[in-house]
This record gives structure tokens, sequence and C-alpha cells, in this order.
């Protein structure tokens, strides 16, 4: 019983370390761990009642009604030897030569100290009347007291009648135990011959020099009325411990608490910590408790689990303490806590239960320094102020008092009694305290959460009407910005007209070399000029994400041709061979942008044109199905000229960037066609990759996802060939231009009569109007912005008269060059649109697809 003094006192309180609570928490989940916490003190509180009450009846109700007549002891005197041999239980072994010992004296005064094994006590008992009564009957049995570290077989007329709970185990726990006798192993004589074989470990036994065979009494009895006594006296001892289960059950019921609010914040560290520390306080107080035999009759187990739980509670101490008042765990401190750990893995592992037992007094010194520690670190927080650890002090004050306190009834004698076991209920008092000080730490940090997210919710409210403003301020300026670029298309393409066009109508007559090449060099510029007007629009466009893409049918090979067309007259004055491989797998049609698959090529030839000096550009065009519907079309643009610097090439896609973009750069541009370009195969489903080396040339490789058109649509041509457009019939096509723009309306004049075309001018909408009401014109140029009424309002006024004989073809005439333009204008009734500046093969194109349309719906002769 000395032993189990020891154990109760090893295990120390330890909380485990935690960390700060510090994340911000919604309103929800706050509200969530308020219940929990709430809801979890109440269930706390009606579990530790029902616990109580429930192990009280329990005890109540179990407990035996003793009958009231008493047994008979046995005699003290036995013949007794060391050794083990069956044969000595049998009633005619001659034990005449073994000592007679009083078998209720210590070991020591049986002469059985150190041994350890099987000792044999022998008895003769001869019954009296009321024994004889009883045993008749059937009835009669034995009481042995509990015998302590060890087993016991009991054997009546040379027959084993029973043996002590645990006999197998290692170490048994201690118990009373009772056994009925045969009424046939008595004698006629009326002699009851019993031979008890006990196993005595040595080792255990040893430690005590007060230890007998048994620690109580031995009687012979009517056999019901000692069973009755034997689960009375176990009754009374878990009864007399109901207090160290109630401690148990709270202790894990904590635990679980807060491994509960752990599983819901990971970032709560501390509660993990406490969790483990209060679930190894279960453990060991139900190890050490009277409890445990009701579980294993292992006495070896229970020495296991209170030491294995009593280490694991002093690292767990070390952690929570440090985490909970934000301290960090030094290098000594580490391996201190660590040690612990290794104790509790060697108390598990150890093979045998002798060396955990005999370790039990260094070991319990070796907590001695983890309470120095732990009353150094609560103190010196204390007087720093806080209110954790001063009920931290508190509690451990009191625990102090009841180790005292029992140290000096168990050392001293003192005479000192205590209803219900005080170091158990100090280490009570400490872990409270521990989880008050916890609950204390997370109701300020919740209050604290509470006001940020006030705080945070305010800010959020002031944050969203600022970028609601911000929002409103950058639509106003996207659309500015929107008006700003229309405008300067229009105000740049309106006079850009007037260049181009008279340009190109200048290089249609007799002129010197010299006037041409100066001629050529106006028309090169303003067809530059447009082409930088058009990237930006297009960069609007996808920086704004208005870019859409068309779904047509169109031919790949037609794409290559017109491009490598535009491109030939500066390779032939640069003396550069082009040439284009297109694969014969290549569909006939496909089904997408093929304006946009043009720029992009045409972008790229360009490119190659401008940075080539000799040598030659190839176009190589494949591709492969997808699936069946869907074929992706890969280009490839190779030149032999000046070649990218590989530190230039992760950059070569962005914005605005030059590789030559020093003021002394000898090419023209802006940086815009290669990112627009990149963008554009994105946007068919494709990319642009570039490979290159400084000096040999470069190839730039894009690829396009197009639908497969299964059947190859009928494409009519209307129209007028190249020596029609000056018969008579074009002659009497009327044509009104509708343009505000002096040098407009000369340029845009001049090109309709060289292509034969009879032409009125007026200057505003308002005469268009008048204009169109009086005679019948069978085309109408007008330019969507003019003063007094616009473009769209007069197409839409002329398409709602209902007076007009017939309409004229109107074809839109504008320096606004968007997609949402060209939509603004159909949308009126207009039937084509010409973005200025207006080439002259532009503007025939238009009319003859006017003069062919008016044509099909003139009515027969």
């Amino acid at each position: 019983m000395i032993l189990t003094f020891h154990l109760s006192e090893e295990p120390k309180d330890r909380p485990d370390s935690l960390e700060t609570l510090s994340d911000l928490t919604t309103q929800r989940r706050q509200r969530f761990f308020c219940g929990v916490r709430s809801a979890s003190h109440r269930l706390l509180i009606a579990a530790v009642h029902a616990v109580g009450l429930a192990a009280i009846l329990a005890v109540v109700v179990a407990l035996p009604v003793a009958a009231e007549e008493p047994g008979f002891e046995l005699p003290d005197q036995w013949r007794s030897s060391s050794g083990d041999d069956m044969r000595w239980s049998e009633p005619g072994f001659d034990d005449s030569s073994w000592p007679v010992v009083p078998i209720l004296a210590t070991w020591d005064e049986q002469g059985f100290v150190g041994v350890g094994g099987v000792i044999w006590f022998r008895q003769s008992i001869v019954l009296n009347g009321r024994q004889l009564q009883i045993a008749r009957t059937g009835d009669l049995g034995v009481r042995f007291g509990p015998i302590v570290f060890g087993g016991l077989q009991v054997h009546a007329g040379g027959r084993l009648i029973g043996q002590s709970r645990g006999w197998s185990a290692p170490l048994p726990t201690a118990a009373t135990c009772s056994f009925k006798i045969p009424a046939e192993v008595i004698d006629k004589d009326g002699v009851l011959n019993l031979a008890l074989r006990v196993r005595r470990v040595g080792w255990a036994s040893d430690l005590s020099t007060t230890g007998s065979v048994f620690s109580g009494q031995m009687e012979i009895g009517d056999f019901e009325v000692l069973h009755d006594r034997v689960e009375l006296e176990r009754s009374q001892t878990l009864l007399s411990e109901v207090s160290l289960l109630i401690l148990s059950v709270v202790y894990l019921l904590v635990a679980a608490y807060n491994l509960l609010i752990f599983v819901r914040r990971r970032q709560e560290i501390a509660y993990l910590w406490f969790g483990v520390f209060a679930f190894s306080f279960s453990v060991n107080t139900f190890a050490i408790s009277a409890w445990i035999s009701e579980v294993s009759d292992s006495f070896g187990l229970a020495i296991r689990l209170s030491d294995m739980s009593g280490h694991i509670a002093a690292a767990a101490c070390i952690q929570f303490l440090c985490t909970f008042f934000s301290r960090p765990v030094g290098r000594w401190l580490r391996f201190y806590q660590l040690s612990h750990v290794g104790l509790a893995l060697l108390i598990v592992l150890w093979p045998t239960v002798h060396r955990v037992v005999t370790s039990q007094g260094a070991r319990f010194l070796w907590l001695v320094p983890l309470l120095a520690w732990a009353m150094t670190l609560i103190v010196s927080e204390a007087r720093r102020g806080s209110g954790a650890a001063r009920i931290m002090v508190l509690s451990c004050g009191i625990l102090a008092i009841f180790e005292l306190w029992q140290l000096g009834v168990t050392a001293l004698g003192l005479p000192l009694t205590s209803p219900i076991p005080l170091p158990p209920l100090g280490f009570a008092l400490v872990i409270i305290s521990m989880g008050l000080s916890l609950s204390m730490r997370f109701r300020r940090v919740h209050e604290q959460l509470d006001q940020l997210r006030i705080d945070l919710e305010s800010q959020v409210a002031d944050r969203t009407r600022e970028l609601v403003v911000a929002k409103e301020q950058a639509d106003s300026a996207n659309r500015l910005k929107s008006e700003f670029l229309a405008n300067m298309s229009h105000e740049i393409r309106t006079p850009l007209t007037a260049v181009i066009g008279m340009t190109d109508l200048m290089l249609e007559e007799e002129h010197t070399s010299i006037q041409n090449e100066r001629l050529d060099v106006v028309q090169r510029s303003g067809v530059a000029l447009l082409d930088v007007i058009n990237d930006i629009l297009d960069l609007s466009k996808i920086e704004s994400g208005n870019l859409e893409i068309g779904n047509a049918a169109f031919d790949v090979r037609s794409v290559v041709h017109q491009s490598l067309e535009m491109v030939a007259s500066i390779a032939q004055n640069k003396g550069l061979a082009v040439t284009a491989e297109i694969s014969a797998d290549i569909p006939r049609m496909l089904c997408g942008d093929g304006g946009r698959i043009r720029q992009v090529l045409l972008n790229l030839l360009s490119n190659a044109a401008k940075f080539t000096e000799k040598g030659r550009i190839t176009v190589v065009v494949d591709g492969r199905n997808v699936d069946e519907d869907r074929y992706e079309t890969r280009f490839a643009v190779t030149d032999t000229g000046v070649g990218i610097p590989p530190d230039q090439l992760e950059f070569l896609f962005d914005a605005f960037h030059q590789v030559e973009g020093s003021r002394t750069r000898q090419h023209e541009g802006v940086g815009l066609g290669l990112a627009i370009s990149r963008h554009l195969t994105g946007l068919m489903g494709g990319d642009m990759t570039v490979q290159s080396t400084v000096g040999q040339g470069s190839t730039f490789h894009f690829t396009t996802l197009c639908e497969i058109v299964s059947e190859v649509p009928r494409i009519d041509t209307v129209g007028l060939s190249e020596g029609d457009y000056r018969s008579p019939v074009n002659r009497e096509t009327k044509v009104l231009l509708a343009d505000d723009n002096d040098m407009v309306q000369r340029v845009i004049s001049q090109m309709l009569e060289k292509l034969g075309y009879r032409v009125d001018i007026v200057g505003d909408g308002a005469q268009a109007l008048d204009a169109v009401a009086t005679t019948p014109y069978d085309v109408v140029l007008l330019d969507v912005q003019m003063p007094r009424v616009s473009g769209i309002k007069v197409a839409e006024k002329i398409c709602a008269d209902q007076q007009l004989q017939h309409l004229p073809y109107i074809i839109a005439l504008t320096g606004f060059a968007l997609a949402e333009d060209r939509a603004n204008c159909i949308r009126a009734g207009m039937d084509d649109f010409l973005a200025k500046p207006v080439r002259i093969q532009e503007l025939r194109l238009a009319l003859e697809r006017a003069t062919a349309l008016r044509s099909k719906m003139a009515p027969e002769a």
C-alpha cells in the first residue's frame, strides 16, 4: 500500500503550451464558440453531478447486506516451506519436518524475505459442530484477506478449489477472496486439510518490512456470508474513492472540451496542450484509484498508466505554461521536457514492471525541477500583474498545503484525518485554476475580437464607399478615354482621308520619277500613321475587354496570299525572297475570324520585312484536327534578319516595348503590333511564341483554333469588272456626298469622278435630308459626325420616311472606326460602312456592292 501512495504522489500538474488567440473571427463563429463555451460549462457541471450521484447510487445498490452470523477465525499457526511440489497439497503428505510459522506474521518474522517464488502453507482443521452442520449442506467456505504482491491457490483435501484474482499476472492486484469448500473433501472425522500455494513477488514484497502473506484475517464459515463480506469490503473500498473517479471523469470532460475547441480552431494551440494535460491527469487519477481494479487484475498495468501519464502531464505542463505566458522554451528546458517524454516511453516499453517501480523514487525527484521552475514562472508573472498567474499561485499554494498534510500523515504519523484524499483534490484545484485562466483569456481575446470585428466592419463600410466612388470615377474615366480615342480617331482620320486619298489619285497620274518617289513617301507615311491609330484602338479595346472575334467562313490559303501581296512591294524593294509553304491537309474552308488572322500574319510579315536586309522570308502553314469539329492551324513566319537578343525575349510581347528603344533606332513603330497579335491569337484559342538567334534571324509561331466547315459555301461574286466601272450604267447612278469637311468633300468627289460616278455634295445633315427628299439618289455617302443633324439621325429619318419612292443605299463615311460604331450605323439603317481615310479601291468596291444590289432589286421590264 505504501507503493500505492508513491504512485498517487508521482504525477504533478502539467498544462500544455498554447498559442495566443489572435486571428479575426466572423460573427457566426464567435457566436458558435460562445455557445460551445456556455453549453460546455453547463454540461460539465451536470456531468459531475450525474457521475457522482450515479457512482454513489451504484455502490449503495451494489452493497450486499452482510449476514449477522459471524465466521470462525482460522488457526494462526501453519506449517510452511518454500518450493513447489503439487504433492504437498495431498492430505496424506507428511509435513512434520516443516517449521510452524504464524501465517499472519510478516515475511521477515516468517523468514521468507528475499524469496521470490512459491511458498506452501498447510493446516489440518478439526471442524466443530456448527461448521460440520454447514459443511453437510455444501455451504462451507473460507475467506482470506488480500495477499499483497502475489497470488494464492487454495487446495482442500488435495483438490484445488480456487485461486485469487490475477493469479497469472506478474504483479496482481491485492484483493480479498472467498472459496466454497466441497463437502466430500472433509473426512469422516470432520477434519479439513487446507493447503495454500502462495506465489510471492519477492522484489515487490521486500519493499516493505511490514509486508505479510495477508493484510487481513482468515475465516471459515457460511460461504454466502463470507462472500458477502468480500463484496462489502470491495464496495466500501470503491465507495471511499468515488471522489477520485469523479475527478477522473471531470478531467476527461475538460480534456474533451479543450480538444474540441482546438479541432474547431487549429491556431489556438493552447487548447491542445491543456487538453493533453487534462487527459493525462484523467488517466493518472483513474490509475491510482481502486477503480482501476474493475478494469484489470494487473497492478503492474496501473503502475505503468499512472507513472506514464504523470510524465506526459509534466511535459505538457511545460509547453502549456510557456505558451500561455508567451515564454520561449529554452534549450535546457526543452531537454528537460523531452526527458519526461522519454521516461514515459520507457515506462510503456520496459519488459518488466520491476524497474518501473524501483525507479519511482528517482523519477519523483526528477519532478522537483519542474515544480521549482513552474512556481518561479507563475510567481514572476503574478508580480507583473497577471491575474491568471495569481489564480495559479493560489491553487498551487493550496496543493502544497495538501501535500504537506499527506506527508505528515504518511511519513510522520500525525493524527490528521480527511474524508477524501487531499493531494488529488489539490491537483484538481490546479487544473481548475489553469482552465479558469484559459477561459479568462478566451473571453478577453473574444472581447477584443468583437471590437476588432466592429472596427473592421466600419472600415469595410468606409472602404466600400470609397471603392464605389473610385469605381464611378474609373467608369467615368473609361468613358472619357473611349470618347477621347473615338474623337481623336475621327479628327486624325479625317485629314488622313485627304492625304492618302489625294496621294492615291496623284499616283495614278503621270509624274516624274522624283515626284512619284515623293508621293510614295507621303502615301507610306499616311498608311503608317493609320496603322498606329488602328493599333491604339485595338489596344484600347483589349484593355476594356471589348475586342470581339468574328466567326465566318474563310479560306486560309487566300488569307496567306493576301498577306503576302501586301508586303510584296516592300520585300521586292529590298531584294528579299518571300515564299509560302501551305500543307495540303488544311481544310478548304474554316470558320473563324479570317480578318484577325490576316492582321496577325501581316504584322509578323511586316516586322520580318522591316528587320531583314537580305535573305528570305518564309511562311509555313500546317495544322491538325483537335476533334471532329475543330481544327488547329499552325503558322510560322521565319526571316533571316538581325534577330532578337535573349534578354529581350521575355519582354517582346509587352505593349509599347521595342527592342530598339533608343532615339537612334533605325526602324519605325510604337511597339504595339506583337502585343496585340499575341492577344488576338489568345482570343482565337491559340498562342504565340518566338525563337530567335542574333544575326541569324527569328521564327514566330502562332496557332488558331477554328471550326471545320463541312460543306464549302457557295460565294456569289457580285460587282463589276475593272473595265465596267466607267460604263454608262455607272454614270446614271446618282450619288450624294454629305460631309462637313471641305478637304474630304474634294477628295471623295474626285475619287467618285475618277470612278465614273456623278456626285452632288452637301455640307450638313439638314441639307442631306432636303436633298434626298427632292432628288431620288441611288447612293448616299453619309458622314456620321456633322453639324445640325448627325449622320445617324439622317439615316434614321430617311429609313422612316414613308413618302420616299425608294430608299437610297446608305454608306457610312466616318472617322469612328470601332466595332460599336459600325454596329450603331447598321442599327440606324445604313447599308455599308467605310472608315476614314477612304482608299479609292475600298470606295469602288462599296459602290459596286451598292450598284449590284440595286440592279437585283430593280423590277424586270
